[in-house]
């Protein structure tokens, strides 16, 4: 993102890549646990929705891992092209750091400004065997085990959980506390709830001392599977020769402002390998590198955080954005009663949004099926911080998923909304 930008901006760039481009996101994170979150929910609520829409037709399978493999090789040369047209050069090979110059493969390049965005890799400090599997190993699992422990309660661990337990395998899910404990007590009793229903078995507060190929040692005793994979967290992908630059370092990665200024005025860092007390996803790392190579070339941009939304690809999906230790007010509406939702069949869920004392949105949350965008909807609520009664005036497409803000909105100052006449 920031090499594309630059190099569109006539600035010269030089990208350094050891691996597949796109990062995480699209060789390990988001695209296959995107892929296998819309597989596996095809093949849990298919049944369902055929009846819904009355189709009657053979049960299919999916060859998930291949189409995964060319979903990845796909986007990672398109992200490949993109920064190629910008203008920007490209070298294969890892860097390392030496004062003026980077050295690549025996070649020393030397630089201006030099942005630090090498992302991270799963944290293995709990692994004692090679034969361990980990987050980023998620589309090398070619078959689907009887049995499989997960370790680790973030976003990885509860969604490769349940894709799992759908696919088939009695899974067990081993947390130091509660699950994706980062969104709160409420949102995770919701997750341990989905989970639970799609029948992984999970352990919270447990104590892990070490994750071996089939065995997994905590503090309740020996856990034991046919698979275990790891998902405890991520470490920044330091460069080497870091120290050489003089950037102030933290335990969780390079210190940056939000202006993603490192101590070093030539040094900007974005993504993974920031410290930052922030959810890391894909769409924060691209702000930050807008804004690291936004203020490369003179202005002056921050990133604002309490913008930025969150999703759990679980079943149901859950999604926040903002500050919700602000909220003063707060307004919600069932998908149940919603026209949109009721037609595809999808009524599960919810929309919630938080105002604060000044009647303006600073926190939205939704729960249900497909809520990406009306998630992206929500942001733009918070980020320009809408007041109550512009949004009880606005129109929104009907029928549509997204008016259901509109229905929070003016249920209370109890306006017609629709509501249903029973539970659907």
């Amino acid at each position: 993102m920031a090499a594309s930008l630059l190099g569109r901006r006539g600035q010269s760039v030089l990208v350094v890549e050891k691996g597949n481009f796109g990062g995480t996101c699209v060789n390990f994170g988001c695209v296959p646990s995107i892929f296998l979150h819309d597989l596996t929910l095809l093949l849990s609520r298919g049944k369902e929705q055929d009846r819904h829409f009355g189709i009657v037709r053979d049960q299919k399978t999916a060859n998930y891992v291949e189409r995964v493999m060319e979903l990845r090789g796909r986007l990672s040369e398109a992200g490949e092209e993109l920064v190629r047209s910008s203008g920007a050069d490209i070298m294969k090979g890892e860097a390392t750091i030496q004062n003026d110059f980077v050295v690549i493969g025996g070649v020393r390049v030397g630089y201006e400004r030099l942005i630090l965005a090498s992302g991270s890799t799963p944290d293995l400090s709990l692994k004692k065997e090679e034969a361990v599997y980990n987050e980023d190993q998620l589309a090398e699992l070619d078959s689907v085990p009887e049995t499989m422990i997960v370790v680790g309660g973030g976003y990885a661990g509860v969604e490769i959980s349940q894709f799992y337990a759908k696919l088939g395998s009695r899974v067990t899910l081993l947390t130091e506390g509660e699950v994706v404990g980062n969104l709160g007590s409420r949102l995770s009793h919701l997750v341990r709830e989905a989970l639970s229903w799609d029948g992984v078995e999970v352990k919270e507060h447990v104590h892990v001392s070490a994750v071996k190929a089939k065995e997994v040692l905590t503090n309740l005793g020996s856990f034991k599977a046919q698979i275990v994979l790891l998902a405890a967290g991520r470490k920044p992908n330091l460069p080497s020769g870091i120290n050489v630059l003089g950037v102030q370092l933290s335990p969780k990665g390079v210190i940056v402002d939000n202006h993603m200024r490192t101590s070093n005025p030539r040094v900007w860092a974005a993504g993974d390998i920031i410290s930052k007390d922030f959810h890391r996803n894909a769409h924060s790392a691209m702000a930050e590198a807008i804004v690291a190579s936004s203020n490369i070339v003179g202005r002056d941009l921050a990133v604002s955080y309490d913008a930025i939304p969150d999703l759990i690809y679980t079943d149901p999906e859950i999604g926040v954005v903002g500050d919700s230790k602000t909220v003063e007010t707060w307004a919600e509406f069932p998908f149940r009663a919603n026209t949109r939702a009721i037609i595809s069949g999808f009524t599960e869920g919810y929309v919630k949004i938080g105002f604060d004392s000044f009647g303006r949105v600073v926190y939205g949350e939704a729960v249900g099926q497909w809520i990406e965008e009306f998630l992206n909807l929500l942001s733009i609520l918070v980020k320009f911080r809408v007041k109550k009664e512009d949004l009880s005036n606005l129109t929104l497409l009907h029928p549509s998923l997204g008016e259901s803000i509109i229905s929070a909105v003016r249920s209370l100052s109890n306006e017609d909304v629709e509501r249903p006449l029973r539970r659907i």
